[in-house]
């Protein structure tokens, strides 16, 4: 026997899915500190800039098997560049 499928109005179902999203409120303010996904090495030296990780700043693994840790967003790429002339 046959099951017959269930008729489904596809534009009214994506309409009210946005609806539901645009509504909806995505902000993290109800998950602790320890549950964010980005990597912490704090007190950590940079061999790659030579500063210190700081506990605010993420970092990441320069390989797997260096096993160093290294900015992930590398705060000597914003100091100014000395001018030699």
């Amino acid at each position: 026997m046959r099951r017959r499928r269930a008729n489904v109005n596809t534009s009214k179902a994506i309409a009210r899915m946005s609806n539901y999203l645009e509504q909806s409120d995505f902000a993290e303010r109800d998950r602790f500190t320890g549950e964010d996904q980005a990597a912490h090495a704090t007190c950590t030296t940079s061999p790659r800039c030579g500063h210190l990780i700081e506990a605010d700043q993420t970092a990441r693994l320069r390989g797997a098997e260096s096993g160093e840790w290294v900015h992930d967003m590398c705060p000597a790429d914003d100091d100014p560049v000395p001018d030699d002339g």
